[in-house]
């Protein structure tokens, strides 16, 4: 059979503590993403230098021992913001070969940057519900870092849960997880 891939959304019903760092987290994803962004744009104006994706991972780790707080973060979670700005940098220069409008990648602000990733399921897990009418998932809780938050939603199929987002619209949060599932 083949695998397929579902992404399944669950509205997040986070305390106000719980929201405060959600928000913090956001937060500093933000700030690696346009730390990174600044760094590939001074190497290639000061020494005509391109900074790889495995060098800025490496370069995270020293970020991550100098400052405590950036520990409290899941260190896949982070790579995964990196990895981000790679592909928009892979967008650009495909462009550019193209002979497309190029759009170079941009510092995002708050308002720009909706969320942050895991893989697998390092740093998070999901505890759905069950809803006894029909066996299907309901209200359940999902684990962020080290914290359980409430949520509501449901998948139509049974799977594995291979990767998680999660996403702030509206003023409301949101958790999209990419299910692998084998259809019926």
């Amino acid at each position: 059979m083949i695998e397929v891939n579902r992404k399944v959304t669950y509205r997040l019903y986070p305390t106000r503590r719980q929201e405060a760092e959600l928000l913090r987290a956001k937060e500093m994803h933000r700030q690696i993403y346009n730390a990174a962004l600044e760094e590939r744009i001074g190497a290639w104006k000061k020494a005509r230098k391109t900074i790889s994706f495995v060098d800025q991972c490496r370069s995270l780790t020293q970020v991550r021992n100098e400052n405590p707080e950036y520990k409290t973060l899941n260190a896949q979670s982070l790579q995964i913001t990196l990895h981000r700005l790679h592909l928009g940098y892979q967008a650009f220069f495909r462009r550019i070969k193209r002979g497309e409008k190029p759009g170079f990648p941009r510092f995002k602000n708050k308002d720009r940057f909706h969320g942050f990733g895991y893989s697998s399921q390092t740093g998070w897990d999901i505890e759905p519900g069950i809803n006894p009418t029909n066996g299907r998932d309901r209200n359940g809780k999902i684990r962020i870092e080290k914290m359980w938050v409430k949520i509501k939603g449901q998948t139509r199929n049974k799977g594995q849960y291979s990767s998680m987002e999660v996403v702030r619209r509206n003023g409301r949060w949101y958790a999209v997880a990419t299910m692998q599932c084998w259809p019926v």
